[in-house]
């Protein structure tokens, strides 16, 4: 009777070497609970039952607002030693302490199978917690995306991440005031995406997490809600700014580089006692340039951090989207943004709504008409909830004609655009060929106003078709060369996930045709495809 209480023990190569069916998976966790004496997890339990009637491969994992803990995740964990083809697994609101981390991180670590792993609002995860999520990152070959949201990150747990995304190993220790590594070398880490939403991240904090960023192959970072203030700005201009990366011979040493670690963040360093410790060709003190394509740094009271911010984005070629939605940005923050766009060539996407940056004066507008024309890479830009009056709408209509690649404006919720602001619009929406989406919100009952935003409409849906004939004809192409690299939209705000061909892992918000994909996109054209079926169908999404 006692060994029947006993925990099963497995033999971990043989368990992931071996694919497991659901119904295996089923029979196990029913044998493992009994063993230990609890009872299954309701949720956990529903979902297995589920695929096993419908005989289907359990990739996603729901197991939101469940109680893991103890005894509970011991018997979980178990389970994610078995390789049954999980790659999303989604643990919010658990209750998941230090301890189930722990047990959770090693269980993952065995199988490592899991590409998105979601953590968000399990409050009661703390510095140890955030160490063993460390350990995961820093050693799992499949973790794409890692969404730790409402998990307060202090200084101590930003230092477990910035070493984790740097490469780091586990041989390291906080000492008095700095971090100590006998091994200085660090590898790249799998991990793609992070998502940390209001975790109560506060400058020192996030300088600390700014330092392995930028040594990371981290690409996406969002930091919506957070404690970030206006003296943020040099940690934000550090985080993105950086010299084009020099020519070098590949070698080994340029997959393990050398670094410093302290507790004020990570950087590039040579060792005075070993002059060939940097790769070839590398400055001892030059910075790296972050990885970065898409930042969202909503709802965070940058202010005047916006000009750093701005002059990181100078001659930063790697990001593709920046967030920027109320974020209490003024006329005189935003001017910076507007010689950003004439003299980047890397960023795709902006989006500063709700921020009162083009008005009552149409200063900036009128300097933005005269120099995003130089830009070449612009594709959308999200200007909601700006302050905007018709006299800046007109000088906002002069240079549509001249942007060949942007292909989305969003102009919404600006109640000072009357008649004339959308006359002008409209009219110079006629002479361009790129645009396939404009938004802008009519009074109701207005009729002149309607009819204007049909007409815009009329030749959004005409650029459209005309681009999706030429994309059907160059589609022999692209098969031929390949898909092309991974790209992502951001804007609008979360909402619920799909999963959807042609994305790793990836949130999708449909709201008035704009969308966000939070992780890696591989087939851009399948998931619009996808994306227009499931909305011809269900009106949704």
């Amino acid at each position: 009777m006692e060994r029947d209480r006993q925990p099963l023990q497995w033999d971990v190569n043989g368990l992931t070497q071996r694919q497991y069916r659901v119904q295996e998976v089923w029979e196990i966790y029913e044998r493992t609970c009994r063993a230990l004496d609890t009872a299954p997890l309701p949720m956990f339990e529903e979902t297995l039952l589920r695929h096993v009637r419908e005989d289907r491969i359990l990739g996603s994992l729901n197991l939101t607002g469940s109680e893991l803990q103890g005894v509970h995740m011991n018997c979980f964990a178990e389970m994610l030693d078995l390789n049954f083809g999980l790659v999303r697994l989604e643990l919010s609101h658990c209750n998941i302490d230090d301890d189930a981390a722990r047990v959770l991180s090693y269980s993952m670590l065995c199988n490592d199978s899991v590409r998105y792993l979601s953590l968000a609002h399990n409050t009661r995860l703390r510095s140890d917690g955030m160490r063993y999520m460390a350990i995961l990152v820093r050693h799992s070959k499949q973790l794409r995306f890692l969404d730790i949201s409402g998990v307060t990150i202090r200084k101590k747990s930003a230092g477990y991440l910035a070493a984790a995304l740097a490469g780091l190993g586990a041989n390291w220790a906080f000492g008095r005031g700095s971090m100590h590594k006998k091994d200085t070398t660090c590898e790249q880490i799998s991990l793609r995406a992070l998502q940390m939403n209001s975790c109560g991240l506060k400058p020192a904090a996030l300088a600390i997490l700014t330092s392995g960023v930028r040594l990371s192959p981290l690409q996406h970072l969002s930091l919506r809600l957070n404690s970030l203030g206006s003296n943020t700005g040099p940690i934000l201009r550090e985080m993105l700014f950086g010299d084009p990366p020099q020519p070098r011979e590949p070698s080994e040493t340029a997959q393990r580089r050398p670094i410093s670690v302290s507790l004020h963040g990570l950087s590039d360093a040579q060792n005075a006692s070993d002059p060939g410790a940097l790769p070839p060709g590398t400055a001892g003190d030059s910075p790296r340039v972050s990885q970065l394509r898409s930042l969202d740094l909503s709802q965070n009271d940058l202010g005047r951090a916006a000009l750093d911010l701005a002059e990181g984005l100078l001659w930063n070629t790697n990001l593709r989207s920046l967030t920027l939605r109320q974020n209490k940005l003024q006329p005189t923050a935003f001017a910076p943004f507007v010689e950003c766009l004439g003299i980047n060539r890397g960023l795709v996407y902006l989006d500063i709504s709700r921020n009162p940056v083009c008005g009552p004066s149409t200063a900036v507008l009128e300097a933005l008409s005269q120099v995003i024309g130089q830009n070449q890479t612009l594709r959308g830009l999200f200007m909601s909830a700006t302050a905007m009056t018709s006299e800046g709408a007109i000088a906002l209509a002069e240079c549509l004609p001249d942007l060949h690649n942007l292909e989305r404006l969003d102009v919404s919720e600006n109640p000072g655009i009357d008649v004339a602001g959308l006359m002008a619009l409209s009219a110079s929406i006629k002479l361009n060929r790129s645009l396939i989406c404009v938004e802008v919100t009519v009074n109701t009952g207005d009729d002149v106003c309607a009819a204007l935003e049909q007409s815009i409409a009329q030749v959004c849906i005409a650029n459209m078709q005309r681009l999706d004939t030429e994309s059907v004809q160059s589609s022999d192409a692209e098969l031929e060369f390949g898909p092309k690299p991974a790209h992502v939209w951001t804007h609008a705000d979360a909402a619920p996930e799909c999963d959807i061909p042609g994305v790793v892992a990836a949130k999708l918000s449909g709201e008035n045709d704009r969308y966000e994909y939070t992780c890696l996109v591989t087939d851009i054209a399948a998931v619009k495809r996808t994306h227009e079926s499931s909305e011809g169908g269900d009106e949704q999404m």
